[in-house]
């Protein structure tokens, strides 16, 4: 069945540099002002506990984000995520849950806890959310209290996503002792003395002493494989609690326990003898574990959430996140471009291959420029054959973004002729896929409009009458084939600030929005 995606036009605003802000700067409290601050009554003790909020603008019902501010910070504290949140206008929530854990009121304590639940029932009643999305995140101190939140937290959440986090205070004070940091003795202030730390205590706030609860939500765990000693949290820290939540399963799959053996060496050595063969966001996956609904990734890096593909982690609208995606992108300057959608979904999706046979000024079925290479018609096969042997036969998704080469002057009085470029080309698509038994799915990107006013060189003049005389026909192919399909035309024709850089080329902002419907459509 053919689906077309229509992703309302996000509030995008001007940052100020907040988009390259140091990943856990505690000092950075600059929020844009569709960030607001609201203060939520606390359930435990009636005091008022502040937050920054983004309400989701949106007609229908979006998923809540619950971002959970870093060891020493608050909830004042600039956030990596929330611009990413906010390009995809969901709902937001950054609680406070009693500031910097230095105090035994916050520090996963039964009030921080609580003023997390609050945070999220002030959420359901106040902004336009849809109650069976609500995701938990953090990392670092935030990492913590997400598992602390799995642990205790009331509410039933969908997930639990835990970056670089600390799972047991007791062995964190002592190797925070040992390697001279001050979160020793910000474990003091919270379960102990000027000197001596509260065991008993520790441990009630430590999720790997806790019982397990019954929950049916995923659980995400993530560190990289350089913290503890490019940081502050030793892997182990995660590895342990994941082993923890894994042992308490129902008919135990050994194998995707870590073993003392895959531990110590992973600890030590900071590298693996035998890698994960997908990257997160580019970035090496040394260990990945999966056991249902929880799994573990140790991936290269310190002491920091892997911000580019963190929201897409998220479960949202899917179950699983973690399913290798393997990418045939067909199309043309739009794709090849460096930020194009193509380099977008690179950077973005994670566990991703991807194969880009992307070319500037690439067109459906004419030698453009008299140039063989530029007409797909011509090349068809041979993208596909090299998918194919790329991706050992696992292709999921080819996806075709072609049109708007077809639509210059040079070709005016060719419609008929494009269009019937187009149905070949679907057509062998899908002939190839049954010729060589492969499972992808297609997804069809209609092409945007033409910015006429941009068009400095008049090669497009008249563009947007035969683009709209092309689309209404591929759209008719294209249903008839049952194939997903972006409307982009129609998604930049209703935009009231421009989308190109040229006339032509998708701008930034556009190839975002562009990238992001298409990632709607690969992770529903």
């Amino acid at each position: 069945m053919i689906k077309k995606i229509f992703i309302p036009i996000f509030l995008l605003f001007s940052i100020h540099g907040w988009a390259q802000v140091k990943w856990d700067d505690t000092e950075s409290k600059n929020w844009p002002e569709a960030f607001k601050k609201v203060k939520i009554i606390s359930s435990f003790d009636v005091s008022e506990q502040p937050c920054i909020v983004y309400a989701s603008n949106s007609s229908k019902p979006q998923p809540l984000v619950v971002s959970l501010h870093s060891w020493s910070g608050d909830y004042l504290q600039t956030d990596s995520i929330a611009l990413e949140v906010n390009r995809r206008n969901w709902n937001y929530i950054h609680p406070d849950f009693r500031g910097p854990n230095n105090k035994p009121l916050a520090c996963g304590s039964d009030a921080a806890i609580q003023d997390i639940d609050d945070a999220i029932q002030w959420a359901l009643k106040n902004m336009n959310v849809d109650p069976k999305e609500v995701h938990i995140i953090g990392s670092s101190g935030g990492g913590y209290m997400t598992m602390m939140c799995y642990m205790k937290l009331k509410y039933p959440a969908k997930s639990f996503s835990s970056w670089v986090g600390i799972s047991d205070l007791e062995a964190w004070y002592y190797e925070s002792l040992g390697r001279g940091q001050k979160y020793a003795g910000d474990l003091l202030k919270c379960v102990g003395d000027s000197t001596f730390l509260n065991i008993g205590e520790a441990r009630k706030r430590s999720p790997l002493h806790l019982l397990l609860p019954k929950r049916k939500a995923t659980l995400h765990l993530y560190a990289g494989i350089h913290d503890g000693y490019k940081g502050s949290v030793p892997i182990t820290q995660t590895m342990h609690f994941y082993n923890k939540v894994v042992a308490a399963q129902k008919n135990i799959n050994k194998n995707a326990m870590v073993s003392e053996n895959e531990l110590l060496k992973l600890a030590v050595r900071r590298i693996s003898e035998n890698p994960y063969t997908y990257d997160l966001g580019k970035r090496k996956v040394h260990l990945h574990k999966q056991s249902g609904p929880v799994s573990l990734t140790i991936f290269e890096g310190g002491h920091e959430m892997v911000v580019s593909v963190a929201t897409n982690l998220l479960p949202v609208y899917t179950k699983d996140v973690h399913k290798p995606l393997h990418v045939l992108a067909i199309g043309d300057s739009n794709g090849d471009l460096p930020g194009g959608w193509v380099h977008r979904l690179e950077k973005e999706v994670p566990w991703i291959k991807l194969i880009n046979a992307a070319k500037s000024g690439r067109t459906i079925g004419f030698d453009n420029n008299r140039d063989t290479s530029l007409n797909e018609r011509r090349l068809l096969e041979q993208h596909l054959r090299k998918a194919k042997a790329a991706m050992d036969g696992k292709v999921d998704w080819v996806i075709v973004a072609l049109g708007t080469n077809d639509a210059k002057a040079d070709f005016d009085g060719r419609e008929d002729e494009v269009i019937a470029n187009y149905q070949w080309l679907l057509d062998g698509i899908i002939s190839f896929k049954k010729e060589q038994q492969l499972n992808y799915r297609v997804l069809a990107i209609l092409p945007p409009p033409i910015e006429g006013n941009a068009d400095t060189e008049g090669k497009y003049v008249g563009a947007n009458k035969r683009l709209l005389y092309f689309n209404q026909a591929f759209g008719k192919l294209l249903k008839e084939r049952g194939i997903f399909t972006i409307d982009a035309f129609g998604t930049f024709s209703k935009w009231e600030h421009s989308f190109t850089t040229d006339g032509v080329h998708l701008n930034e902002k556009a190839q975002n929005q562009l990238s992001m419907d298409i990632q709607s459509v690969l992770f529903q």
